[in-house]
């Protein structure tokens, strides 16, 4: 099942993420001046809720697998 925009919000709010702004169908959320824009879209294909995912683990500083393991997400 592939990941929705409105899963990603939700994780990314989670990691207490800001919004920042949202221009045309992108938003963009910033975290102890790092940047992540999340396109506006239905679903996302597996390789990009991976690169999203790995870099909300990046930014903080948490283990992917665990992510994918709390959210019980499925690529």
């Amino acid at each position: 099942m592939p990941l929705t925009y409105k899963q990603i919000i939700k994780i990314i709010n989670d990691f207490w993420f800001k919004k920042i702004r949202i221009r045309g169908s992108h938003y963009r959320f910033e975290l102890n001046w790092k940047w992540i824009t999340i396109p506006f879209h239905k679903e996302f294909p597996p390789k990009t809720s991976q690169s999203i995912l790995k870099d909300i683990s990046n930014f903080t500083k948490t283990d992917y697998k665990e992510i994918i393991k709390k959210y019980n997400i499925k690529l």
